[in-house]
């Protein structure tokens, strides 16, 4: 879903600028709770599922499905994957900080440093100034020579104005020389010669930097609307105070339309004081408290994520060769014991098997139950042995397939940092559990569709998960992994109507029986939806 455009007959509504609102029934193929896509009639009532009747295949219309609205009007998509599902729930995601970064410089197409150069300069020339910029989301493993970007690359746009540009990952940051008169070079993982840092700097630039409040608000309005058009209507957020502070006053003030539930990141130099000090915070209609997040590990494109199995492109026995643990064994057990002795469910960040192992050897140290479900997020390095030590603690395993369809290819960034072996093991969905299973989008991009076909096209044939496995890794999974969820993510009798409508992308989303987007016809796939209607909830 990369290029082309949908067929003209593929999304019809009444009237272009103010398409019909209430739902009162579809027919076509529907996703029913027990995991099978059947023809069937659902009947919506007060924004509830208030019936489901199976159909005989033998008398509907294939590939086609019709959403009848209260005005009387119908709206019909007959297009070849057509399917009506449970709305979509992002396991992992960073919603307030994707806003943000639809206001920042953005280098995600440049497929080299010469592109991702000319796209900052582009940026500063249209946007002067004096305060600081970050920019995000350059990606080296995609550049002709594979090398991330310096502060020296940076001084040649200026050194003046402080400039940071944030790696995809967010682990890693180039910094020009403005920006280390600022920020001081004491910090770990910072090279002054390179004008690089990895793992604290890089994560902390929004509370170095921070936006204000009105940029914090329109940023949750933003990434809300790019989520309901990704047909997203509840997220799993991995955020800070600010964010949730932005995300409460659009609770209180009814702009908040995607259900929300915040796990705070405690990271950096002050974490366990962070955990050790904190306490939930108030929960909304749209907005709940869900746990603790930790950073354990960095990432694979900053070689900071913790291995046991060196890096082959690091010195044989330098420290560095096996990554990055953030917590020390005895920091990271207080904290679990902290979050023990609240009933805080946590959610802990391990990309590598070296931090996943430490994960689980301090959950049995501590004592941690297995009936509170911990988290692990990420878990892209989960051999056999972490995995059966995994259930037997009761961890949930949030992982991200967009990562496969990302980087997980021939040639792309694992291969570059691992080799060929490692890197297609990495990413082993069917080795999870369904019931384990969840999956989010970290935002990178924030799109289901997109991971969906990571997941089923992961490199080797065994991991791999079928359509429906993979869409129920993006409902039913993440409703079952946080303690107080908002639905159950699934098509049954009495569930709220949150409902997306696919084909090769999500063409209409439906939250409490309201139509909030639909996909114009002549709108290119893969491309930034447009149609979100923000009055749709107020």
């Amino acid at each position: 879903v990369e290029d082309g455009r949908l067929p003209s007959e593929a999304l019809v509504t009444s009237s272009e600028t103010n398409p019909p609102r209430r739902l009162t029934r579809v027919e076509g193929p529907i996703l029913l709770a027990h995991g099978a896509v059947v023809p069937a009639v659902l009947t919506v009532r007060a924004g509830r599922i208030a019936s489901i009747d199976t159909q005989n295949p033998d008398e509907v219309t294939p590939g086609s499905a019709v959403l009848h609205w209260d005005s009387g009007e119908s709206t019909r998509l007959s297009l070849p994957g057509v399917a009506c599902l449970p709305a979509f729930v992002d396991g992992h995601t960073h919603l307030v900080g994707h806003g943000l970064g639809r206001t920042r410089p953005r280098l995600s197409n440049a497929r080299s440093r010469d592109e991702a150069l000319a796209a900052l300069e582009a940026w500063l020339r249209v946007h002067p100034g004096e305060g600081p910029v970050i920019a995000e989301g350059w990606d080296q493993s995609r550049w002709p020579d594979r090398k991330g970007l310096t502060g020296a690359d940076l001084d040649r746009l200026g050194e003046t104005r402080a400039i940071a540009a944030r790696r995809v990952c967010g682990h890693i940051a180039a910094f020009n020389s403005a920006a280390v008169a600022l920020l001081g070079t004491d910090w770990p993982g910072f090279d002054p010669a390179l004008g690089v840092a990895s793992e604290e700097l890089p994560l902390a630039l929004s509370q170095l930097w921070p936006p204000s409040d009105e940029e914090m608000d329109e940023a949750v309005l933003r990434a809300q609307d790019e989520a309901l058009a990704r047909g997203v209507v509840w997220v799993q957020e991995m955020g800070d105070r600010r964010g949730w502070a932005a995300l409460r006053r659009a609770d209180r003030s009814g702009r908040l339309r995607v259900r929300v539930s915040q796990f705070f990141r405690c990271e950096g130099r002050e974490a366990l004081d962070l955990v050790t000090s904190f306490a939930a915070p108030e929960d909304g209609p749209r907005l709940r408290f869900a746990g603790i997040k930790l950073f354990l590990d960095g990432s694979f494109g900053a070689r900071t994520a913790a291995v046991r199995e060196a890096y082959p492109s690091e010195a044989p026995g330098a420290p560095e060769a096996f990554g990055t643990l953030v917590w020390d064994d005895a920091r990271l057990e207080e904290a679990l014991r902290v979050c023990k002795r609240n009933g805080f469910r946590v959610a802990a960040h391990a990309i590598g098997d070296r931090a996943l192992e430490q994960y689980l050897s301090a959950l049995d140290r501590v004592g941690f139950p297995a009936e509170s479900e911990p988290r692990v997020e990420h878990a892209e390095m989960l051999p056999a042995d972490l995995y059966d030590r995994s259930v037997r603690r009761g961890l949930r395993i949030s992982m991200q397939p967009n990562f496969t369809a990302n980087w997980q290819g021939a040639g792309g960034l694992y291969e570059q940092v691992l080799g060929p072996d490692r890197a297609r093991a990495l990413n082993p969905y069917a080795r999870v559990e369904p019931n384990r299973l969840l999956f989010g989008s970290d935002h990178m991009p924030l799109g289901p569709l997109y991971g969906v076909r990571g997941a089923c096209e992961h490199p080797d044939p065994d991991q791999r998960l079928d359509r429906v496995a993979a869409y129920q890794a993006y409902t039913k999974g993440p409703a079952r992994s946080v303690r107080a969820p908002f639905h159950q993510a699934r098509i049954e009798v009495g569930e709220p109507a949150h409902l997306v409508v696919i084909g090769e992308d999500v063409l209409a989303t439906i939250v409490d029986g309201e139509g909030v987007f639909f996909r114009r016809a002549d709108h290119p796939r893969g491309a930034d939806p447009g149609g979100v209607d923000r009055g749709a909830a107020e």
